[in-house]
């Protein structure tokens, strides 16, 4: 088999290829970096094991909390503490004091830089390096593109920390269910309808983008400014900094009914996750890292994302699931990722040849592929390795003309 990279000369044989992800996979599990902000799943609130019949009838492309396509606004809950001790507010994308709103109930300057605000302004042609866009220009070759925007609800929710609180096992359940309560009292029967677009929870049975509202707001990001410095934690010193806790985002969101001012039930909270140690305010990287775990179980790899099976196990490379702290090499997608959520199919020639080659009786074209660049078309290779029938070979063409094929 031959591959043609389109704009050159070059046709490079299976073997050298082989050889050459080889090296970079052993070169990437080698390195080291500082890990700033963890992860968690919350096993309470996500991915429950499918029955035997549900098995049955499951793709992965309808996603388990929504489905990656159409449509879809996300509510950004920005929470602080009404002792807050980082007041400081000099060259910080969350300051003290944004100089908008009271001092203590700022807003970080970076979400508009991060979302979009309505669907119209989309465009093939955009070049920002929102997560707006992202999910755009990833999605594109599939017809029906995520078209992810966002709305902040209008008030910073402060609550007070408290050292009790501080030493029980996850504080951070506490004070996201007072931040509810909060939003309760000051603003009985609030109005979410703009974030309740589609029936929540597909469970990989249905694709939810065109379904109806249910009274359930489709995805809730809650964010806290807290930055995890021992020396200035809200509740005295060296108190909410210990717990473990304190500095993870959660994949999971803590779960809550609202009502009216009659008591009647209204909108309700259970998709979504939360980000503890959010001093720097909504990032990029850690948003598609944490819906990744929501949306497919997505486990902290790269490469063939564990997902189903232990292969190629690597925390380094691109893809949705990488780390912040880890070394850049692409802002883009994987292949696997976008096969997966059902953004580019198995394709190559400008997704006009399938190249899902299992064995030498799928070759096409004489075993020649042309292919084009990865993130426009989607082109693709998947080849199953010899040695092992679950394990096999992805190939890319990451031209650089896009945004987020810049290393």
């Amino acid at each position: 088999m031959k591959i043609v990279k389109k704009h050159s000369i070059n046709r490079w044989k299976i073997t050298a290829l082989l050889m050459l992800l080889i090296v970079v996979v052993l070169n990437g599990t080698t390195a080291k970096a500082q890990v700033i902000d963890e992860c968690m799943l919350d096993s309470t609130t996500l991915l429950m094991e499918l029955d035997s019949t549900a098995k049955l009838t499951a793709n992965s492309i309808y996603g388990y909390d929504f489905t990656m396509r159409g449509e879809m606004k996300v509510l950004i809950i920005y929470a602080g503490f009404t002792n807050d001790q980082e007041t400081n507010s000099i060259g910080l994308i969350w300051p003290y004091d944004d100089g908008i709103n009271p001092p203590g109930k700022s807003f970080p300057n970076n979400t508009w830089n991060l979302f979009y605000d309505d669907y119209s302004d989309f465009s093939p042609n955009n070049t920002d390096q929102s997560i707006s866009n992202f999910y755009y220009q990833m999605s594109l070759p599939s017809g029906n593109p995520v078209k992810m925007i966002a709305g902040v609800f209008p008030e910073r929710i402060n609550v007070p920390a408290d050292s009790a609180i501080n030493l029980s096992i996850n504080p951070w359940d506490t004070y996201a269910t007072w931040v509810y309560d909060s939003i309760q009292a000051n603003y009985p029967g609030y109005d979410f309808s703009a974030f309740d677009n589609r029936t929540n929870y597909p469970n990989y049975q249905y694709d939810n983008s065109t379904s109806n509202p249910d009274s359930i707001i489709d995805y809730v990001v809650l964010i806290w400014r807290y930055a995890k410095n021992c020396l200035t934690d809200p509740a005295g010193d060296s108190t909410l900094c210990t717990n473990f806790y304190s500095s993870t985002s959660v994949a999971g969101i803590v779960g809550h009914q609202f009502t009216d001012a009659l008591g009647d039930s209204t909108y309700s909270i259970n998709a979504g996750f939360r980000t503890h140690p959010g001093f720097w305010g909504i990032n990029k990287t850690t948003f598609t890292h944490e819906v990744a775990h929501t949306n497919y179980g997505a486990p902290h790899t790269n490469a063939a994302n564990n997902a189903v099976g232990s292969y190629f196990y690597n925390n380094f490379g691109w893809g949705m699931m990488k780390s912040g702290s880890t070394p850049n090499v692409y802002d883009c997608a994987s292949g696997w990722e976008r096969w997966y959520l059902g953004w580019i199919e198995l394709t190559a020639n400008n997704n006009t040849t399938p190249t899902d080659i299992k064995t030498i009786a799928d070759l096409q074209n004489g075993g020649v592929y042309t292919l084009h660049d990865f993130i426009k078309t989607g082109d693709v290779i998947r080849v199953r390795l010899p040695q092992d029938t679950t394990q096999f070979l992805w190939l890319e063409n990451h031209a650089g003309a896009n945004i987020f094929d810049n290393r």
